[in-house]
């Protein structure tokens, strides 16, 4: 498989394709972390710091709220409910949002729409499940991600993330 990676004055950035015969996109965008085994690879650093690990902590948070919802809902009624608690995930999610530095707050906004996205789902209004999209376990069914797609609202946290870092990392 061919991966792209993203590099800025000879420092990799979070962002990375891997091109596919198999999707119609011929893109799967791999997750932010898949750029450290790059890097490790290349001999290169890579942009970090509080805000992406921030994405990162929030999104593994909403992945197991919905994911854990999902696997609830799907279960016969008399089946024992799952271990876990889908709403204290998300509780754990906001927590981490209300805590993040006041300068950070353009790339809390698709964040906080994720989570609002979330809880509509664990209240069980919701048209597809937050986990698949973010997992990608689902098939992107075209070129274009939905601007209401959960990886395109990631997808622009990312993208404001490193910019918060990169700007951090001039001054």
């Amino acid at each position: 498989p061919v991966s792209v990676v993203c590099e800025v004055d000879g420092t990799l950035v979070p962002i990375a394709v891997r091109l596919s015969t198999m999707l119609p996109t011929g893109l799967l965008p791999l997750a932010p972390e898949a750029v450290e085994f790059f890097a490790a690879a290349l001999g290169k650093s890579t942009v970090a710091g509080s805000a992406l690990e921030l994405i990162g902590a929030v999104t593994q948070e909403f992945v197991l709220a919905s994911w854990q919802n999902a696997r609830a809902r799907l279960r016969p009624t008399d089946w024992p409910l799952p271990d876990g608690d889908p709403h204290g995930h998300l509780a754990a999610a906001r927590r981490l949002l209300d805590a993040a530095r006041s300068g950070d707050q353009e790339m809390l906004a698709p964040l906080n729409e994720l989570a609002s996205r979330v809880e509509l789902e664990l209240d069980g209004d919701s048209r597809r499940p937050v986990s698949a999209e973010l997992e990608g376990t689902e098939l992107l069914e075209s070129g274009a991600v939905a601007e209401d797609h959960a990886l395109a609202q990631l997808s622009e946290a990312v993208v404001l993330a490193i910019d918060v870092e990169l700007s951090r990392s001039v001054d």
